[in-house]
């Protein structure tokens, strides 16, 4: 009896080890998912300011890149809701 319980037991907790390893992989994913978006933010906002400015050498200001960097997130909330649909 007490091997049954422990086989039930072992296979709950390796169910259990299974789905957070699952869950660590997509978390994983998702974190590089997020680091590719914010370099190619950063290239865009680049480009955005090259364009503008005409200038290879800049620098922004720290309000300019937040406000920047709201607005692209807020295209991809707004991407996000509409795949959602």
């Amino acid at each position: 009896m007490a091997k049954q319980k422990f086989k039930l037991s072992s296979s709950i907790f390796i169910d259990e080890y299974e789905k957070e390893i699952e869950l660590s992989t997509k978390r994983n994913i998702e974190r590089l998912e997020d680091d590719k978006a914010i370099r190619k933010a950063h290239t865009k906002i680049v480009d955005v300011l090259k364009s503008e400015n005409q200038n290879d050498n800049i620098y922004l200001s720290f309000e300019v890149y937040n406000n920047l960097v709201k607005k692209l997130k807020e295209e991809k909330l707004k991407k996000a809701a509409a795949k959602s649909l």
